[in-house]
């Protein structure tokens, strides 16, 4: 009798709050820490995940993902037995924003127009100048969950990232290009969950908040 593979949960977080999320700042490849809110965002995150079992937690190399992926792992197991490893993934990280880097989207939009333009009505031909392409990044983050995918059969991981990494794992999971890109929403320090085997993927959850309900941690309403 023809045995089914075991399918893979993933739980793709976005990152808690920064001073640079208040501010409407494209934040790239800055590394901008969490700011208090964001601190307190993340742990709540962690401690819904906390009786999960995960044999890995994925981040991005940069520090406000790194440490929502070391507050994911703070509360694992209930102190019981070792954390899950953590394992930096350079494809995980946000992509290069070039020259817009630090910049708000007012300025942004006055600055570069012909970009903004194509960036908010035609994201599958944006690049962002000076920095990467979406196709670029779509290609790169799905190769990689494919690669979390074949490396964690019948397991839970989780992977702590940015909105636009968030984003493309969700299409990927969904079948869906990027012409869909703004369809999807990801607040700070929610939850999506993908699950399935190599090549056949879905989704269970998409920019789920309801652990940020305490008085102060909701997060903004903004898709920035």
């Amino acid at each position: 009798m023809e045995t089914r593979a075991r399918p893979t949960r993933i739980y793709v977080v976005r990152h808690g709050e920064t001073a640079w999320n208040r501010d409407n700042l494209f934040r790239g490849r800055a590394d901008v820490p969490l700011n208090e809110k964001g601190r307190m965002q993340v742990d709540a995150l962690g401690r819904r995940l906390g009786a999960i079992r995960l044999a890995a937690v994925y981040s991005s190399p940069l520090g406000r993902a790194r440490q929502t992926a070391e507050a994911i792992r703070r509360h694992q197991w209930a102190g019981v037995g070792a954390p899950p490893p953590l394992i930096v993934e350079q494809a995980f990280s946000d992509p290069d924003v070039g020259v817009l880097e630090g910049l708000d989207v007012e300025e942004a939009r006055e600055r570069y127009p012909d970009f903004f333009r194509i960036w908010r009505d035609e994201p599958q031909r944006c690049h962002f100048p000076g920095g990467d392409g979406l196709p670029d990044v779509l290609r790169r983050s799905a190769e990689a969950l494919d690669g979390v995918v074949r490396a964690h059969p019948g397991e839970a991981v989780a992977i702590a990232t940015h909105r636009v990494i968030c984003k493309m794992l969700v299409l990927t999971a969904l079948g869906l290009g990027l012409e869909s890109f703004w369809r999807l929403g990801q607040q700070t320090a929610c939850l999506n969950i993908i699950e399935g085997v190599p090549g056949a993927l879905g989704t269970v959850l998409v920019n789920d908040t309801c652990h940020l309900k305490e008085e102060g941690l909701a997060p903004l309403r903004t898709d920035f």
